[in-house]
């Protein structure tokens, strides 16, 4: 079922072209609506979201707590990093992730397992109550990547940025630039709860092949 609700995404003549990058960096804005819309899935997704993100914040919390004293540990410094990304309507947020960074800018082994675990997202899902996120939507950019989405940004941004989206579980890095966007779109345009559910599992059932 996961593989027919994915399939016009993936088809080679169904993929959007994307737009090059304007000539002036804001020029995104200007497709932005100036109306009071309400995101890709209304009241629905917002309870569903809001359901979600509470009960994974109790699972993960054990989790969070022992990867904070690790990063306080091992890597010193701030626990969590601030980073500006794109949301909904082009309204720029702060998205939270765990730092896997040492000041300086190298990796160790303990940055590799947080983020090859995701375990480094996990503090999103404060993102996710607070309506910034959603648990699935599309690649939640920073301001200047958005500009390489041309005039299907304005699509796009319909949706809150998720936790997850199509394109993780679709390629994830190994996918293009193009089919990422294409993927971004097709959410927005078809979103349902029953593709945020499927998005969902096909994400846990990713990432523990992954980690496997």
């Amino acid at each position: 079922m996961s593989a027919y609700l994915f399939k016009p995404a993936l088809s080679g003549s169904r993929v959007p072209a994307v737009g090059s990058v304007p000539t002036q960096p804001q020029d995104w804005r200007n497709q932005l609506s100036t109306q009071q819309l309400d995101p890709v899935g209304g009241r629905l997704k917002r309870a569903f979201d809001f359901a979600g993100a509470s009960i994974a914040l109790v699972l993960t919390a054990p989790i969070m707590l022992i990867a904070a004293a690790l990063i306080r540990m091992f890597l010193g410094g701030p626990v969590i990093v601030a980073q500006k990304r794109i949301g909904f309507n082009g309204k720029v947020f702060v998205c939270y992730k765990f730092r896997t960074m040492v000041i300086g800018g190298d990796e160790i082994c303990l940055g590799n397992v947080l983020r090859k675990s995701s375990i480094d997202e996990l503090p999103q899902l404060f993102n996710v109550l607070f309506g910034d996120m959603s648990l699935v939507g599309p690649r939640a950019v920073v301001p200047e990547e958005i500009a390489r989405y041309g005039h299907h940004a304005r699509t796009c941004l319909r949706a809150r940025p998720g936790l997850t989206g199509m394109w993780q579980t679709t390629g994830r890095n190994r996918i293009s630039y193009r089919a990422r966007v294409a993927r971004d779109l097709y959410y927005a345009r078809n979103w349902s709860l029953w593709l945020d559910l499927v998005v969902l599992i096909k994400a846990i059932a990713t990432k523990c092949d992954e980690t496997a």
